[in-house]
């Protein structure tokens, strides 16, 4: 393209030859032939903007009528689109931030050096205009390609107005698809409104929840019904929200209109498939309610009669609430009955409530019983006594959250440093996890004799917030026990005796918990819990939790305290980054508006557009689109996966196929290029894998043809229907979980009979002892002890004892004993039975036996738990204690292999080239020690060096039971035997993202199976030792940037030093560079008799010293940028007494300047504007040198100064105009006050008065 197409005209505007000829020339020199026209005042700009005769514009910020801002917003209010190129003879960031909010393109310094880049910036901002303009027409053919994928919709978007009729503004041609009206019925003809088509039943409902999503200015989405012309009911989908202009008012609503019929038909079909089912057997030991729709009883077992007291013909007619039942339980079953009245589906629900035996705990399974017509005529309950379960259900989830609470404590320590962060994060936490009413952290102050609280959370908002609150230290015997490092325990304000806490109770009543944080070995604040005296005392595992998160907040305290003088220079960095940022995201909010209107309609329907090119395979996805599979994107339209990192440069149809499952992409293969041959619409649904899951998804696609028939693009549009596909999955489903619930309840019910003779026989037993005792109903009915001999023998004797007891007595049987089932897995079983006496001798056990295996495991985990608890804490205790790495490794090889009961546990770090030394280890007597100094201290272990880390960089633990068994080879097993080694367990120690090293533990004796908690408290310590690591190597790395920071100021400073020496000098220079000026007139006055020049050489050099004045209070000023105006004004006033009054004037000066500082660029125009006053003040208004002259100076508004000189002389003569005058100094004045923005105004009543307002420099 030739530079005629490129540029041809520009406007440069600027007021002083020299530099416009300058310019001019570098331009001229890179650009011949360019046709440059100057402007040098507003006319000219005027006319230049009149004619529109030029393509770009260069201005310059110092203009005598105005300046570089205001032409800029002239020229763009003229055409956005004109770039315009700003010069000036100083730099200045807020006048630069100011021009690119309005529209500059680019901003140059005038320097030789910029002069001869300014040709490459005319044509870099010439280009990026073009550009700019290529990407408008871009967005229109966008525009053209919406409107083809309107058409394909399925569905019809619409913009109404927000009336009762929803009058159409737009409607889209989808809508003769669901409605039978043809688009012109709606905008031409206007025979039918969007209003006129909902059913009369749906109106109110649809008018009030667009009313209401349009007052809080939200989306709307609803289904109704909808009358079509055929008269055909349909069911809909709507989408849509309001249009507000810039100032709140509505336009109009925009949406998108689905017809969701079918999907309705199978939701219904869903209900009708619901089947009565046969009522449990009233001999199960489960609670079997039936109640009305209205929540009334209709049938009760008798088991809940015989767990109430309560007869069964009570509970009959009446609800639960009207039974007064505990109030927790019946809202529990009233919520959940209406949640299965309203969708339908099964409802479980947990509650305890009080028997006869006590406070138990129930499981109920709420269903619906359905009608042939597929309505709900009743509900059908099934309670099930859960209480064992939950009680060890209760143990294990308390001990989870209390791990899961310290693990996000210890992960809020690993992912932060900021203190505030990591201490509310935990107290909340702990409050939460606890239920106390109020948890806090109290900083020790010695220097003060106080502890204050740093973080409070409390439970309850009407609480008071003691952060802040300072305690006194002297004479609180709970302070010297935390500084004693005890645990203080307050259960009552009976148990407080001094007279500080006795106060503190007074507002903040015990029970209080306050456990010492310690940091490096000394007492740093407390961890302080308090909670209501009737839930007192404070329980042993509240304690042991309180002290666990004391310790790792005295970790991460310690972390911080190393860490807080790193981040005062990141806050630095991150402060100057921030501004350009800012600017950055207003100049992008630009080009996302024009996006954000495109996309509007296809956001609201929640669906994707594609554009395929069937000649490159390359694929254009909205927003939506990329969501839909899976992906992000980014400007250019990359294809990036969830971590932003490139999948490919821009989607394509084999990107799109992989998507596609397997099954389904040659159908989908099959029916684009059906499309494409026959350029016609199709659609078709495929099953999509994302994140590991299938989805469904329908699309629909629209072949566009070129000028001669062929295919040129193949659009369409996208949408998940995973949602229709599991509402026909779950009708399926439903159906055969109804044929199969009589088969799925894992109770056994039995009945069994003891002959006289001791002969056992099962009168009845339920099919669920096949799951428990691998054996059918079928056979435990013709040989009863199929089941009696799997009975643990050692169980066999205390029944036998039991059941003799309970036929004497008459009284319950219950036991819990193991059996071992034909797959030889023992398992524990629960046994409630009743004996009934029976003739001849004979009894009969009616009972159920539930399998509790899960229940025995869970007790054995607590067991477990508590012994990698107590290891777990000593670590951490010696994290918490010191920096020491050795000392720390040292502890948790000892604890490790004393918990575990092991023969040896060490500590292996890995080398560069991964071999690795064992660095300490704790051994038990008897076997060869690892680490001493006469043994060899680096192993190469091939496996581990080839694959650098192998298994243990993914984060895999790794145990062996035996190593001649696990199919190791000969060269690993012979390293194994030098560690004596016959089992192990191996966990690996991360620092940050590298592999640091392993934490092992050997059994040499036997071979040994290592139980899952084993694996798990291995884990967790590498995870503390990481910590340690992380905690000792940030150590070092701080002290290191921290020498390195204070070289880094020394420099700094030096450098400051010098800079501010040479900007002195160059003060000075100045100053004396003008004192030498104004010598040079003082001399070539001496040589004048002509008195008119005299008088003009005279007037000059009091101006080149008023100027001087300036530069000379600079330099021996502090402040090198600002000068102190006050000071200045009177020495320059002093100078112009000295310069034109005698010792017998008479001439009074009043001086009130205020006290300011102002940059160079105000100060000399102002002085000379003072000098210019005050010497005419001088020389005209006092004939017999007699007066008073009042000279004042302040800030009139944030904006402006105001300057006032004002004299009782003479005055001025009315027929001399100030703005039309040849007198040299009053066209100074103008001109600097110009210069400066303000404005002059003279008056003349009692002598002369000049009131001057200047803008002031931002």
């Amino acid at each position: 393209m030739s530079r005629e197409q490129l540029l041809q005209r520009i406007l440069l505007i600027d007021a002083n030859p020299v530099e416009r000829a300058l310019t001019i020339q570098a331009l001229t020199q890179d650009l011949p032939g360019l046709q440059i026209e100057e402007i040098v005042n507003a006319d000219q700009l005027a006319q230049a903007i009149a004619e529109r005769n030029f393509d770009l514009a260069i201005a310059d910020y110092q203009l005598p009528w105005t300046n570089g801002l205001d032409v800029l917003q002239t020229l763009k209010a003229y055409s956005s689109n004109c770039p315009v190129i700003m010069l000036t003879n100083a730099g200045s960031e807020e006048i630069a931030v100011a021009a690119m909010k309005a529209g500059l393109e680019d901003y140059l310094i005038k320097s030789p050096a910029n002069l001869s880049r300014l040709a490459q910036a005319v044509i870099s901002v010439w280009e990026k205009t073009q550009t700019q303009l290529l990407a408008n027409r871009a967005l229109q053919n966008s525009e053209r390609r919406l409107d083809t994928l309107i058409s394909n919709l399925p569905g019809y978007v619409y913009r109404v107005a927000n009336d009762r009729n929803y009058t159409a503004e737009f409607i889209s041609e989808g809508v003769f698809n669901i409605t039978g009206y043809e688009q012109g019925e709606y905008l031409i003809e206007r025979t039918i409104s969007c209003g006129q088509t909902i059913h009369p039943d749906d109106c109110d409902r649809v008018w009030e929840m667009v009313q209401q999503a349009v007052a809080l200015q939200q989306p709307y989405e609803f289904e109704f019904r909808m009358i079509t012309k055929s008269g055909v009911e349909k069911w809909v989908w709507e989408r849509g929200r309001g249009i507000f202009s810039d100032s709140g008012e509505l336009l109009c609503l925009e949406g998108f209109v689905t017809d969701i019929t079918s999907r309705k038909a199978i939701k219904t079909a869903l209900q009708e498939s619901r089947q009565l089912y046969q009522t449990l057997v009233e001999h199960s030991p489960d609670i079997i309610e039936r109640f009305d729709t209205q929540l009334r009883h209709l049938y009760t077992s008798p088991v809940l009669t015989e767990l109430t007291g309560i007869p069964a013909e009570v509970f009959l007619g009446k609800t639960c609430r009207e039974l007064e039942l505990p109030q927790t339980m019946v809202n529990a079953w009233e919520t959940a009955a209406q949640a299965l009245l309203q969708t339908g589906q099964k409802q479980i629900i947990e509650f305890d409530t009080p028997t006869v035996n006590g406070v138990r705990f129930f499981e109920m399974v709420i269903a619906p019983e359905l009608t042939r017509d597929n309505v709900i005529e009743s509900i059908l309950c099934i309670s099930r006594d859960i209480t064992e379960r939950k009680a060890a259900q209760i143990a294990l989830q308390l001990q989870a959250q209390q791990e899961q609470t310290l693990n996000r404590v210890v992960q809020r320590i690993r992912s932060s440093l900021d203190l505030s962060t990591i201490f509310s994060t935990t107290i909340a936490e702990v409050t939460e996890l606890l239920g106390v009413i109020r948890t806090s952290i109290v900083q020790y102050v010695p220097e003060r004799q106080c502890w204050q609280t740093l973080a409070v959370y409390c439970q309850y908002p009407l609480l008071t917030d003691t952060t802040g609150l300072e305690i006194p230290d002297t004479g609180n015997p709970y302070a010297a026990k935390l500084k004693q490092l005890q645990v203080v325990q307050v259960n009552g304000i009976d148990s407080i005796q001094d007279p500080i806490n006795k106060k503190i109770a007074e507002s903040f009543p015990p029970a209080w918990l306050l456990t010492p944080i310690v940091v490096n070995g000394k007492i740093w604040g407390s961890l302080s819990l308090s909670k209501l005296v009737t839930e007192a005392p404070w329980k042993q595992q509240e304690i042991e939790l309180a002290t666990r998160v004391a310790d790792q907040l005295a970790i991460a305290i310690q972390q911080a305290q190393l860490y807080q003088q790193a981040q005062q220079e990141l806050r630095d960095r991150q402060r100057a980054e921030a501004a350009l940022q800012q600017l950055n995201q207003e100049l992008e909010q630009r080009v996302q508006e024009r996006t954000e209107k495109l996309q509007m309609a296809l956001s609201a329907a929640k669906m994707g557009t594609w554009d395929l090119n069937p000649q490159t395979n390359i694929v254009h996805w909205s927003p939506e689109e990329y969501a839909l599979f899976g992906f992000k994107t980014d400007a250019q339209g990359r294809v990036l996966d969830q971590n932003g990192q490139e999948i490919s440069p821009h989607p394509t149809f084999e990107l799109f196929l992989s998507c596609v499952h397997p099954d389904d992409r040659d159908y989908v293969v099959q029916k684009t290029q059906q499309g494409l041959q026959q350029g016609s619409a199709f659609e078709v649904e495929y099953r999509l894998l994302r994140d590991g899951n299938i989805y469904w998804v329908y699309a629909r696609g629209a072949c566009l043809l070129d000028k001669e028939g062929k295919p040129a693009r193949l659009m369409g549009i996208a949408m998940d229907i995973t949602n229709r596909k599991q509402a026909e999955a779950a009708l399926r489903r439903s159906e055969r979980w109804l044929q199969n619930f009589g088969q799925k309840i894992s109770v056994v019910v039995y009945t069994m009979v003891q002959e006289a003779n001791g002969q056992i026989w099962f009168e009845y037993i339920s099919p669920a002892c096949k799951s428990i005792f691998e054996v059918t109903a079928e056979q435990a009915m013709q040989n009863a002890y199929s089941i009696i001999n799997q009975i643990h023998p050692d169980d066999l004797p205390p029944r036998a004892i039991l059941m003799t007891r309970c036929t004497q007595n008459l009284e319950p049987f219950f036991m819990e004993y193991r059996i071992i089932p034909p797959s030889g897995k023992l398992k524990w079983v629960q046994v409630n039975s009743q004996v009934e006496p029976r003739e001849n001798g004979a009894f009969a056990w009616h009972g159920v036996l539930l399998d509790v295996s899960d229940r025995k495991e869970a007790e054995t985990a607590i067991r477990q738990q508590a012994k990698q608890e107590k290891a777990l804490r000593l670590v951490t205790h010696e994290i918490r204690q010191s920096l020491d790495l050795d000392a720390i490794l040292t502890t948790a090889v000892n604890e490790v292999r004393h918990t575990l009961q092991a023969d040896r546990a060490v500590v292996y770090r890995f080398n560069a080239d991964w071999s690795g030394n064992f660095i300490v280890e704790s051994v038990a007597p008897g076997w060869v020690k690892l680490v001493k100094p006469n043994v060899k201290r680096v192993w190469e272990d091939t496996y581990l060096q080839a694959t650098e880390g192998g298994r243990y960089k993914n984060y895999e633990t790794f145990a062996v039971t035996d190593i001649y068994t696990v199919g190791h080879q000969e060269c690993h097993i012979a390293l194994l035997e030098q560690f004596q080694a016959r089992a192990y367990a191996i966990a690996p120690i991360f620092f940050g993202e590298n592999l640091w090293g392993l934490l092992a533990v050997y059994q040499n004796s036997t071979p040994r199976s290592w139980q899952a908690w084993e694996i798990d408290l291995l884990q967790q310590i590498a995870n503390q030792l990481a910590i340690a690591i992380q905690q000792s190597e940030l150590y070092k790395q701080l002290q290191t940037e921290l020498q390195e920071r204070r070289q880094i100021e020394q420099k700094i400073r030096a450098s400051l030093k010098e800079k501010e020496v040479l900007l002195r000098e160059v003060y000075h220079r100045v100053k004396n560079n003008m004192q030498m000026v104004s010598s040079l007139l003082s001399l070539q006055a001496s040589s004048i008799d002509d008195p008119a020049v005299l008088k003009l050489l005279t007037e000059s050099q009091r101006r080149v010293k008023t100027m001087a004045l300036v530069h000379e209070r600079l330099y021996r000023s502090e402040n090198l940028a600002r000068i102190n105006f006050a000071t200045y004004v009177e020495h320059l006033v002093s100078d112009l007494v000295r310069s034109y009054t005698s010792n017998k004037s008479a001439i009074r000066f009043v001086i009130e300047v205020s006290e300011l500082e102002l940059d160079l660029d105000t100060a000399v125009p102002c002085g000379l504007i003072i000098n210019e006053l005050i010497s005419n003040a001088l020389k005209y208004a006092f004939p017999n040198q007699k007066g008073e002259i009042t000279l004042q100076f302040w800030l009139h508004t944030p904006e402006y100064y105001c300057l006032v000189v004002k004299d009782n002389g003479i005055g001025i003569p009315a027929d001399i105009d100030p703005q039309c005058t040849t007198s040299l100094g009053m066209q100074l004045i103008q001109g600097l006050v110009e210069q400066l923005g303000g404005t002059l105004q003279l008056s003349r009543q009692g002598g002369s008065q000049f009131k001057i307002l200047l803008k002031k420099r931002l």
